[in-house]
């Protein structure tokens, strides 16, 4: 997991989150294609994993979208709280592959 200073620049900001996006998403899409699958329902701490995850999809989403054209000084503004929200997207994928490695057990 890249650090706060990795993280430093809207550049590298932009450039980790769409890689966290990605990653999101592909685990979003195997995730679906293994429930229909296995045709069963995930469990209840799933669910709310992956609904987690969802929420923290959109709020990276509106971040950079937000972030598109930023001056540096609205960076230096914004920095703490961008760093923060990826943070919670990347311990929210995390969740999501501990609670499906427990449910595959």
């Amino acid at each position: 997991m890249p650090s706060n200073h990795a993280l430093d620049s809207i550049e590298n900001f932009r450039r980790e989150s769409l890689s966290l996006l990605l990653q999101i998403d592909q685990n979003i899409r195997e995730l679906s294609a293994w429930t229909r699958m296995h045709e069963g329902r995930p469990s209840r701490a799933l669910v709310e994993d992956m609904n987690r995850l969802k929420l923290r999809r959109t709020s990276l989403i509106r971040l950079l979208e937000e972030l598109e054209g930023a001056s540096s000084a609205y960076w230096a503004v914004r920095k703490k709280d961008a760093q923060r929200l990826f943070r919670r997207g990347r311990a929210a994928l995390q969740s999501v592959t501990e609670t499906i490695g427990r449910s595959q057990r």
